[in-house]
């Protein structure tokens, strides 16, 4: 019995952020036998360029050849990438949620203040967050470790 592997179907595609640079993106997934070559995807699937699909990446995940693997596309243009860690990071931070205050609903109920996802603010280079008790929009102040409100 033989073993199976995933592979991508690697397709050309603009650069977001840098005009005039094409990246391999993975266009479709395929499971096939873990003895199959690049020719016989082509037989089998159509011309194009396959490589192997490991972890959790999929659809939209970007070919890095020094790398020999798959990894998430870039997020945001001021993100750069972290080559040690093999992920994306910000310019800023992100804010550590763990020890997140709480406040108790109107219903009895206690829930973080601040969401533990906050969303960053490309045009701003900022983390911000929607505080649940006021209501209001925050950033995070990397200078003294506080959510700002944003007026």
């Amino acid at each position: 019995m033989s073993d199976y592997k995933k592979v991508a179907k690697v397709v050309l595609q603009q650069d977001p952020f840098n005009v005039g640079v094409q990246l391999k993106v993975c266009s479709e997934i395929f499971m096939i036998d873990d003895m199959d070559t690049q020719e016989h995807c082509v037989k089998l699937f159509g011309e194009g360029e396959y490589k192997d699909l490991v972890g959790v990446q999929g659809i939209g995940a970007v070919w890095k050849e020094d790398k020999n693997k798959f990894v998430s596309m870039q997020p945001f243009q001021s993100w750069t990438w972290d080559d040690v860690n093999d992920v994306w990071v910000p310019p800023v931070a992100r804010p550590d949620t763990i020890g997140n205050p709480t406040f108790v609903t109107s219903e009895g109920t206690e829930q973080d203040v601040y969401s533990n996802v906050p969303d960053w603010n490309e045009s701003e280079q900022r983390w911000e967050n929607l505080n649940r008790e006021d209501n209001k929009n925050y950033y995070w102040n990397p200078s003294n470790n506080s959510w700002t409100l944003i007026e």
